[in-house]
């Protein structure tokens, strides 16, 4: 565990009545990894084993919502992967609903600053682009040109199509009914 943004972590077990029993103390990092520095007595293998569960896990599901227009008594869900910052955000609410664990750690100190707080200045908007700047695109140069890129399609022609024949060829060469020749179908 290599990331250098961690917090101080309380972990306890939440009883079904509600109350809370204090399992250890440790660090989280921004990314959720829990490193256990101190287990009460008896409670060392219980509290490895539920923190190797946390750690390895990728992503979380949270409970939502359901989208409007979702029918009747639907549940909405979304995943999140790890590497997301909401991930840290919902991590507690996630261990105490699946795992009946209380993380009690100060989130802020680990989820981002807005950015107009980290630059202490107000956004702008970025200038217009340069038609003929350096950055600018040249579709007569092959190096500007991303061969990957969707092309533009041509109008499409309104005429309807043809008619299919109410008759097909056999492998003989010979003219036969639609369906005719072959394998499983009824003749009417």
């Amino acid at each position: 565990m290599t990331d250098l943004l961690m917090t101080p972590i309380k972990i306890a077990y939440i009883h079904p009545n509600g109350d809370r029993q204090p399992l250890g103390l440790g660090d989280i990092t921004v990314t959720g990894e829990i490193i256990v520095t101190e287990a009460l007595d008896g409670q060392d293998e219980y509290l490895k084993g539920l923190m190797t569960e946390l750690n390895n896990r990728t992503y979380i599901v949270t409970k939502e919502p359901p989208p409007p227009g979702a029918e009747r008594f639907s549940l909405g869900k979304r995943k999140i992967e790890r590497d997301n910052i909401e991930f840290i955000l919902e991590f507690a609410a996630y261990a105490e609903r699946v795992l009946s664990l209380e993380l009690d750690f100060d989130v802020s100190a680990l989820a981002p600053a807005p950015v107009d707080v980290i630059l202490e200045v107000e956004p702008t908007a970025a200038p217009p682009a340069d038609p003929n700047g350096p950055l600018a695109i040249d579709a007569d140069d092959p190096d500007d040109i991303d061969p990957d890129a969707q092309q533009i399609l041509p109008d499409v022609d309104e005429t309807p199509a043809p008619e299919r024949p109410s008759s097909a060829i056999s492998d003989e060469g010979e003219e036969q009914e639609p369906g005719e020749g072959l394998v499983g179908l009824s003749q009417p």
